[in-house]
Parts: structure tokens; C-alpha cells; sequence
């Protein structure tokens, strides 16, 4: 599985009109361009999404996700909103069912050996990625 933040658009290069007919119109921009990239198909290669109930209009998301199925797999965690033992033992908790949900929804297992193989190769490619990066700020760069 591959994650794929989602970070919205540039509202000025989309319309949100769609996402203003399903969103309140005070939701921010964020949430809505989110909505109306799923609504005009714009995500269809996702197989899920994963929502944290952050704030109302995140929650909103995905009960409109969910309800019209945009993706096979949805899911919504609890975001602990406090930084103490019981809201670190409420989100492990939280991170334990979501990993349950994944396994059976995905058929697969998920342990901790290949999760630190995910975090190596998910490292190294930021560090690629770093080099490029830098090729690409040379005066003559190699890379356009």
C-alpha cells in the first residue's frame, strides 16, 4: 500500500461549485476543494480513504465519502486532542483497530518487520528526492 496525502487544490484552478452544493458554504476551502476533487473523479485511483475527526467539516468529508462510496475502503479515526496517558492509550487503540480494519479489508498482514521496511525505503526515497532537489538548484542544473 502506498499513502497519498490529500492537500486539496488550488481553489483559484478549481471550481468548487459542485462541493458548495454537498459543503456548508462556511466550510473552508481545504475540505471543499477535497470534496470537489473526489466528486469530479479526479481520485479514482484511490482503493481508500482515511479521515481523522479533526474538525466538523474533515467529518462531514467523510460522511459524504462514505455514504456515496468514492473508494472501497473509508475509514475515520479519533484524533486525541490532549497529551497525556489516557489519550495516548485512546489513539494506540485507535491505530490498532485501523491496522485490524486494513488487514481484513486488504487481505493482507501487517507486522512490524514490514512496516520498518516501509519506513527504509519511504526514508531513502526522501533522500533521492533531496538530491534531485539540489541537482535541480545548480546554476547549470543537469535536470530540468
Amino acid at each position: 500500500m502506498m499513502s497519498v496525502r490529500l492537500h486539496g487544490a488550488e481553489t483559484a484552478d478549481l471550481d468548487l461549485e459542485e462541493a458548495n452544493a454537498w459543503m456548508y458554504i462556511n466550510t473552508c476551502s481545504f475540505i471543499r476543494s477535497c470534496a470537489q476533487l473526489v466528486i469530479g473523479k479526479h481520485l479514482d485511483f484511490l482503493d481508500g480513504f482515511v479521515a481523522g475527526s479533526t474538525c466538523d467539516p474533515a467529518r462531514r468529508l467523510w460522511d459524504l465519502w462514505n455514504h456515496y462510496s468514492f473508494t472501497p475502503f473509508v475509514h475515520i479515526m479519533s484524533v486525541p486532542r490532549k497529551n497525556d496517558e489516557r489519550a495516548h492509550e485512546r489513539f494506540r487503540l485507535e491505530v490498532a483497530a485501523f491496522k485490524e480494519a486494513l488487514e481484513t479489508f486488504f487481505s493482507v498482514r501487517i507486522c512490524d518487520e514490514a512496516l520498518l521496511d516501509s519506513i527504509r525505503l519511504y526514508n531513502r526515497t526522501r533522500e533521492l528526492f533531496r538530491k534531485l532537489h539540489e541537482l535541480k538548484k545548480r546554476e547549470a542544473p543537469p535536470l530540468t
